[in-house]
């Protein structure tokens, strides 16, 4: 049944929902300094005194792309006593403006003037949150370092404090490989679309005008190969004195911004909290995996006793799910594990265990004599790794690593006597060489059962001629031996009696990274007392009791599915080449507005087994918008390949509306490799 839409004084349309229990007024016009307004959606109480609002400031479309979700958590969080406001960032939706990239500094204003902008209306008690998931975590911390006096706390779910090193862009200072056509064309589908509210003839040419002046985000990303001033912008590290007010931390150890929120628990000054389960890039009360988490209570909690001072919950600092092992041959109908808490980042409690790689691979207590080993040039090892980030498969779990471990030095101890506790950042200190004038190390890793399984644990890549930074990166010096140091990825795991640590370097992490362009093979040198893994080893912490996500309630007025959800390795026995091929379908729905779209997106790597030029990253992203006013097809198809000293983009735009031609861009573009 639709919902009875009414005009809301002149400002937005009132939807009532959840049984006339919340009002959502829509397309609220918010005015900022330049002239131009922004949209947002407001769930609130449909009565009562006024009550602190939460902002998510996202540019995913809130009238169609993001509606089920925003609905579902706006419902849920106006029966608890909060509005949340979801706005379109400037240029994208219903907002006015252009995107002309993520993150800009217009754009972090403009979430500062949404705060106040919020703070200020009747229905808002003046306390005002910013959360977000990913884009609306990043989003959330940025206005967070502007210290609007409104913003009493933030919850950052899945997001970085350094846009450089943990983002979709570079890894290690290397460059993300399928990243590229995920996230990056993903948008230039997405931006393609028309506005919010029906299109008249004014409206058409408006829309024509946004598609010319957008420009696709990535190739600013594509150029901009080391760290700097265009990267420290809109990133908290190094400096998070800037963050005053209290900051939730939620993270994911399958997820690839597990690090940063790590990295803001051992050093915010601010009061902060840290929840980190065994998640990919997928909100903890869906994961298709348990354990799931209440993800709507940990938020009532928290902005509870910040924006409207209910009582502490008495819940330590710290809570962390230390995973086990499961079989990687299978999805498990459950990750093995527990939940354990921590008044505090147990920093001052973790003791560093020293495991040397020597000449046998073996990882010893003690080192034995020197050697130096090569590693194998395989540009194309990498591919059972799982997901970074979406897309799919849902559960982003890697495989048995065994079939990438054959292309590495594997170093392994014997088994454990006794169980192993990590918990944190484990470090790797090797001496490397290399003809230069650079190459790839990656470590991984593992555990090992009794039986041969070999279940990644966590992993890093370093472009080691990003060895001493990412700002100035310098050619390796030919054939010297250098010390080289990684920090793998934050993790807590416990290795069982029985089972084997090993760790695996190979030259290679495809398709997560792009191959460097050498087919030279870098020495490792080894049994010398320098080589050596510190893993961070823990206490063990309390056991903590943490209940399952509810179901998700109803809400009638939208729904969504997905129809495809694959993820393939594929070998080309002819052609010699290994990758991935990725597809996935997803609807959604917005009943009273009559709106459906579909996204489809479908990604394909190769690599070669030798050739490291000889590297296709493509895909296409599809969006198809039905509503009454329009029926839109934009559809972003990109082509990455490279040459020893550039980088190819070949993208195109395509967009219909109502089954005819309306628009279309073409780029073809080099953009020179600078010791990427």
């Amino acid at each position: 049944m639709k919902k009875r839409t009414l005009r809301a004084r002149g400002r937005g349309e009132l939807v009532p929902l959840a049984g006339g229990r919340v009002a959502l007024e829509r397309d609220v016009r918010i005015p900022v300094r330049d002239g131009i307004t922004l949209s947002a959606d407001v769930f609130r109480p449909a009565a009562g005194s006024p009550v602190p609002a939460i902002l998510e400031h996202v540019p995913y479309r809130k009238d169609d792309v993001t509606a089920v979700r925003d609905r579902r958590l706006g419902c849920a969080l106006a029966k608890r006593g909060f509005a949340l406001v979801c706005l379109d960032v400037r240029g994208t939706g219903r907002s006015d403006g252009i995107a002309v990239d993520e993150y800009t500094e217009a754009e972090q204003e403009d979430g500062v003037e949404a705060v106040e902008w919020t703070a200020a209306q009747k229905w808002c008690s003046g306390a005002v949150g910013a959360y977000g998931v990913s884009y609306g975590g990043f989003a959330a911390i940025q206005v967070a370092m502007r210290r609007p006096p409104a913003l009493r706390a933030i919850a950052s779910v899945y997001s970085t404090d350094d846009r450089y090193t943990d983002d979709v862009h570079f890894y290690g200072g290397a460059l993300c490989a399928l990243e590229l056509v995920h996230y990056p064309l993903r948008m230039v589908a997405m931006n393609g679309l028309p506005p919010g509210g029906s299109l008249g003839e004014r409206g058409r040419e408006a829309w024509r005008a946004r598609i010319d002046a957008t420009p696709p985000w990535i190739l600013n990303w594509l150029q901009e190969q080391h760290d700097g001033p265009y990267w420290r912008s809109g990133s908290l590290r190094p400096a998070y004195e800037r963050i005053v007010c209290p900051t939730l931390l939620v993270g994911g150890w399958r997820d690839g911004y597990v690090n940063a929120a790590v990295r803001m628990a051992e050093r915010l000054e601010a009061p902060w909290k840290l929840v980190v389960g065994p998640w990919p890039h997928v909100r903890p009360n869906i994961a298709a995996v348990p354990p799931t988490m209440d993800l709507v209570g940990l938020l009532e909690t928290w902005f509870g006793r910040h924006l409207r001072g209910d009582a502490a919950s008495g819940e330590d600092a710290t809570l962390v799910f230390v995973q086990d092992y499961d079989d990687p041959r299978r999805v498990p109908e459950r990750i093995s594990g527990a939940w354990r808490r921590f008044g505090a980042w147990p920093r001052e409690e973790i003791r560093l265990r020293r495991l040397h790689l020597d000449g046998g691979g073996m990882l010893a207590a003690e080192p034995v004599s020197p050697v130096e080993l090569e590693i194998e040039n395989a540009p194309h090892a990498g591919t059972q790794i799982g997901v970074w980030c979406p897309p799919p498969p849902p559960h982003g779990l890697p495989g048995d690593q065994r079939p990438d471990e054959v292309h590495a030095l594997t170093f392994t101890t014997a088994p454990l006597e006794e169980e192993a506790v990590c918990l944190g950042f484990p470090r790797l200190r090797i001496a490397v060489s290399h003809p230069g004038p650079t190459a790839l190390l990656s470590a991984k890793l593992a555990d090992v059962a009794p039986d041969g399984c070999s279940q990644l644990v966590t992993r890093t890549v370093l472009n080691l001629s990003h060895r001493d930074g990412h700002t100035q990166p310098a050619p390796l010096p030919r054939l010297t031996w250098i010390p080289a140091e990684l920090e793998l990825d934050a993790t807590a795991w416990r290795f069982a009696p029985g089972h084997r640590i090993r760790l695996a370097l190979a030259s290679s992490d495809w398709p997560t990274i792009w191959p460097a362009p050498t087919s030279e093979r870098l020495r490792v040198r080894v049994g010398d007392g320098e080589a050596a893994l510190e893993l961070p080893l823990a206490p063990a912490g309390e056991p903590a009791d943490v209940l399952p996500a509810p179901e998700p309630e109803d809400e009638p007025t939208v729904a969504e599915g997905t129809r495809v959800a694959t993820w393939r390795s594929v070998r080309d026995g002819i052609a010699r080449t290994a990758g991935i091929e990725s597809n996935t379908d997803l609807v959604h729905e917005v009943h009273e507005t009559g709106t459906t779209i579909r996204e489809t997106r479908a990604f394909a790597t190769a690599a070669s087994e030798s050739d490291p030029l000889d590297i296709v990253v493509g895909g296409t992203t599809t969006f198809e918008l039905h509503r009454p006013d329009v029926h839109v097809r934009s559809a972003a198809t990109a082509r990455i390949t490279s040459s020893a000293d550039a980088f190819r983009l070949e993208l195109a735009l395509e967009i219909e509306a109502d089954g005819e031609p309306f628009a279309h861009r073409r780029w073809d573009e080099r953009v020179p490799r600078d010791l990427l």
